[in-house]
Order: structure tokens, then sequence, then C-alpha cells
């Protein structure tokens, strides 16, 4: 999972510039120490899976923009 997210942030973000909608935050492992993970918020959230270009990401995001319109 770390080399496929390493090269989806490399290969899709970077250079579409949205690598600033995620901040590096130490988490506790499940080995009990602290690490830099990826997170973002609920709107970033959206916008990544947004930027997506695969035909299996299609169902998931009509069902996000499903949940967001009824939200609003």
């Amino acid at each position: 999972m770390n080399q496929y997210w390493g090269k989806v942030k490399q290969r899709e973000f970077t250079g579409l510039q949205l690598s600033p909608i995620w901040v590096q935050l130490k988490l506790e492992a499940p080995d009990g120490k602290f690490r830099f993970t990826d997170c973002v918020n609920t709107k970033n959230a959206f916008r990544l899976v947004q930027s997506i270009p695969s035909k299996k990401a299609e169902p998931f995001k009509r069902w996000l923009a499903k949940i967001g319109k009824k939200r609003d």
C-alpha cells in the first residue's frame, strides 16, 4: 500500500500541483510508534477521489456526489 500511495502522489498529484491538499501528521501506528502519516480533511478527500482517472473509481465518485448532495 505504501508503494502504491507513493506512486499515486508522485504520478497524479505532483504534476497537477494538488500535493498541498494533504499534510503529514505524526500518528500512532499499531506497533505503538509514532510515524508521519498523510492526512486530508473531508473537502480535500473529495478532491482527491475526484482526481482519480480510473473507470473503477466512477461508482465511488457517483456515490460521493449523491452523499454530498444530501448534505447540502
